[in-house]
């Protein structure tokens, strides 16, 4: 008789433990979520820090998903103000705590604890390099 009494407790005892929690997506989009300031700019090897009268940039980063985010850029030169937006996939680096920005399966750029830093094409073709921070 305790044998029998056995088999059906063992059973159900081993169906209630409860299997190792797997690991819960990392939310890279809330982490470089925010407005960042542009506080450098190079292009055809002239550098510029900003802001200068006339002269502001910022990028604002906006949560889609877990790993994607919308970039919105602006800038305002002597009130001359534009700006452009596009989606970004979001990539964390192994061992660092960088998260890597690309666009179209191209690298644009990272963020890190509150940093920016942008290679962006502006409408003439022009590369311009950036960095912010929030």
């Amino acid at each position: 008789m305790r044998k029998f009494f056995l088999v059906p407790f063992l059973a159900v005892s081993l169906s209630s433990c409860s299997k190792k929690d797997s690991p819960q997506p990392v939310d890279l989009s809330a982490a470089v979520a925010g407005t960042y300031q542009v506080t450098y700019a190079e292009a055809n090897g002239q550098k510029l820090y900003l802001p200068v009268d006339g002269i502001s940039m910022g990028v604002k980063l906006t949560k889609n998903t877990l790993t994607e985010c919308t970039m919105k850029f602006t800038s305002n030169i002597q009130g001359k103000i534009t700006s452009s937006e596009t989606t970004l996939s979001l990539k964390a680096k192994e061992l660092s705590s960088d998260i890597d920005l690309y666009e179209s399966g191209a690298k644009i750029g990272s963020v890190n604890v509150g940093t920016i830093d942008l290679n962006v094409i502006s409408d003439d073709g022009q590369k311009i390099r950036v960095k912010g921070t929030k």
